[in-house]
């Protein structure tokens, strides 16, 4: 979140970043106008934990970037962002593209994922004002913690909970793969279980901290008029829910039968997880409509 509030102001970190991208932006990448900052934006190839559109003479260029600290490098992920980058092509929201793993210098260098650019915590540090004594002295945080080793800690009850969800959805054999794999570590509060979607540019979740499943449509955040009127009818009991302002994401919902509070009695809840997913199922079948009807996807500028 710090990176994202430095980038959305237009300062020395956001020139970092255009210096190391500068080869694949077309044109000038100083003629430019920021168009957005976005975090978590998610598709059905994953989330990129910051995605940076900026917007010049020849075209809207995304900067999709991964940001670590110290979590283990994930097989293909960097092949994964770039999956993210040729989707949003394909949608027409961005003509070009860059994948940029930022991290502590002492990761880069042992890390065996590669990634087209790199950016350190470190060099971002130094280029901070000296007035700027938050954002300084929460990147030298960052980088303490990676050379000290730290981890998130697995959530037995929450690992427990996500295993049970999981296995329920492959007794139920239902259709929209949990993308929890039984004996997956949760850490604290990890209160979403997500779920694939066959609909492009979408995902299925049940937010069991906020009692619903959702299907989110990625992109549409800002225009849900328009994509209920393109839409049209939805499932019996589904309704829209308001986006936050500043989400890229409209959400479809289906209550679920409570808000989950205590994930080791919910673990225990058969009825409870069982409703739930016979509600992704039904998303996963809309879904599976939407995507077999004429509808312009192009979103509204």
């Amino acid at each position: 979140m710090l990176v994202m509030d430095r980038v959305s102001k237009r300062g020395p970190i956001l020139d970092l970043v255009l210096q190391e991208i500068n080869d694949e932006v077309p044109g000038d990448s100083q003629c430019f106008e920021l168009v957005e900052v976005v975090h978590s934006a998610s598709t059905r190839n994953g989330e990129s934990d910051l995605v940076i559109v900026i917007a010049g003479p020849q075209g809207r260029h995304a900067i999709l970037v991964e940001d670590k600290i110290d979590a283990p490098a994930q097989p293909q992920q960097a092949k994964r962002y770039k999956s993210r980058g040729e989707e949003g092509i394909a949608a027409g929201e961005w003509s070009s593209f860059s994948v940029l793993l930022m991290a502590p210098e002492e990761y880069l260098q042992a890390n065996c994922e590669p990634y087209p650019h790199e950016l350190s915590y470190q060099l971002i540090r130094e280029a901070l004002p000296q007035d700027d004594e938050f954002g300084r002295k929460m990147l030298s945080c960052a980088i303490a913690k990676q050379q000290h080793g730290w981890h998130p800690s697995r959530d037995e009850v929450m690992s427990a909970f996500y295993d049970e969800v999981a296995l329920t959805a492959k007794k139920m054999r239902v259709k929209a793969d949990c993308l929890h794999k039984v004996g997956d570590s949760r850490a604290e509060g990890s209160g979403w279980v997500d779920f694939r979607s066959p609909l492009a540019d979408s995902s299925i979740s049940w937010k069991s901290n906020q009692g619903a499943v959702v299907l989110g449509f990625h992109g549409w955040g800002s225009n849900v008029d328009t994509l209920k009127q393109r839409v049209g009818s939805v499932p019996d009991g589904a309704y829209w829910r308001a986006s936050r302002k500043g989400t890229r994401i409209a959400y479809l919902c289906l209550d679920a039968l409570y808000k989950v509070e205590d994930w080791e009695d919910a673990a225990f809840d058969s009825p409870l997880i069982v409703d739930v997913l016979y509600k992704v199922q039904r998303f996963y079948d809309y879904a599976i409509e939407l995507s077999n009807r004429a509808i312009d996807w192009s979103v509204p500028d």
